[in-house]
């Protein structure tokens, strides 16, 4: 039983290395993409790293049952905490993504409302000042900017800042002011899908049925 407990150690710190490489890339494509995890599932392409993603956190879960069922309670909690955290990275990723990739982001969106209150709205420089995605703009106080993070087709999702936080209101709710505008009209069908606070929202849209 001696001569195995070395290769054994081993081959845990090993797998351990793997299970360390394994968060810190889950991390990394939660922060890169902005979506849950799950989205990756949906690809072919993503087939193969879908199904080692996967096997990880399962391999580390029978190692913590088994290292349960040995009385040894530390390394038990140790290997659930991979499994654990697929679940979390699965349910809330797309949270988590959002966050991190707006409070990444922020700066240059607040520069850009910075521009607009001075009386800078052409959108094309404002793109180009502050390396932003700007799909709409309307520059009539207090605002309303929408900036694409991504789409495809009629589909998109971005974030908007709405200084009078009508977004929020069905839109039969909106004044007609706010209504009248070509940002407003892009968002009628659009959804919110997190509060960012201070008037940012991240929002998505399918496009209008």
């Amino acid at each position: 039983m001696a001569a195995n407990s070395g290769p054994a150690e081993r081959r845990h710190r090993c797998f351990a290395v793997i299970c360390g490489l394994w968060t810190a890339a889950t991390v990394v494509a939660i922060a890169a993409s902005g979506t849950d995890v799950v989205f990756f599932v949906i690809f072919a392409a993503w087939f193969v790293p879908v199904i080692i993603w996967i096997a990880i956190p399962l391999w580390a879960a029978k190692l913590s049952v088994s290292e349960l069922r040995a009385g040894d309670y530390r390394r038990a909690v140790n290997w659930a905490f991979i499994p654990a955290f697929a679940v979390g990275a699965v349910l809330q990723g797309g949270a988590a993504g959002t966050a991190l990739r707006f409070a990444l982001e922020r700066p240059r969106y607040d520069a850009v409302i910075q521009d607009m209150a001075a009386g800078n709205c052409a959108s094309d420089e404002l793109r180009r000042r502050h390396n932003v995605d700007i799909d709409n703009i309307d520059c009539r106080p207090p605002f309303v900017v929408i900036f694409l993070w991504d789409g495809f087709i009629t589909m998109w999702r971005g974030v908007v800042f709405d200084g009078s936080d009508e977004i929020t209101k069905p839109d039969d709710k909106r004044s007609l002011e706010w209504r009248g505008s070509a940002a407003a009209e892009q968002l009628k069908c659009a959804g919110i899908t997190h509060y960012l606070g201070d008037h940012y929202y991240a929002v998505g849209s399918a496009g209008c049925p």
